[in-house]
């Protein structure tokens, strides 16, 4: 009986990574690689996250061909809400609360998972991801579902590498990322 128990948990284990890091573009996953070689231990990981991006490209092609023009005229908030804080000192907790109302739009699990095809496969994502991921965050055991929100840095990570995230990415560049893309924010950075 621990046989199967224990596959279900790697499965799980697999899943969450995905949904933590997988559907990076091709053009920021390598350009992540030209900056830092991960170890020979984390390869499988890497190609894990590589060709799940790979994977969606040609559809995120379809979705910018299709909501390009949608995307443009939408119009943004004059008052957005900006949560900040440092980790570990309730910033989900209260972009939680905050996601409650439903006069407030945030992103969510669904959107920043794959967002660079989260419009064309909405209908999919969320059924899939109520199937697969584990019922809390890996990270610090918080409940989670495809519906809750979520950091969107997480969704900018996967679009460009000019965020923060690139560091948690490849932590041995983590200084020299954060002063490259946060401390110096790049036109790149502000358009995605």
């Amino acid at each position: 009986m621990a046989r199967p128990l224990e596959a279900m948990a790697r499965a799980e284990l697999v899943v969450d990574r995905v949904v933590a890091t997988g559907f990076i573009r091709p053009s920021v996953l390598w350009r992540g690689l030209q900056r830092c070689r991960p170890s020979f231990s984390h390869w499988g990981v890497g190609l894990l996250i590589g060709l799940s991006g790979l994977f969606v490209e040609p559809l995120a092609w379809l979705q910018s061909l299709l909501f390009a023009k949608r995307l443009r005229r939408a119009q943004l908030p004059d008052d957005p809400i900006v949560i900040i804080g440092h980790w570990r000192s309730g910033t989900t907790f209260l972009h939680q609360l905050l996601a409650c109302d439903s006069a407030v739009a945030t992103a969510r699990n669904t959107l920043t998972v794959a967002p660079q095809v989260a419009l064309l496969l909405q209908p999919w994502i969320a059924p899939l991801m109520k199937v697969w991921i584990t019922r809390v965050r890996p990270i610090d055991a918080v409940p989670w579902g495809p519906d809750d929100p979520q950091e969107d840095e997480l969704g900018l990570a996967r679009l460009t590498f000019d965020t923060n995230m690139g560091g948690m990415a490849f932590p041995r560049d983590y200084l020299a990322n954060f002063r490259r893309h946060v401390l110096e924010t790049s036109t790149a950075y502000e358009r995605q």
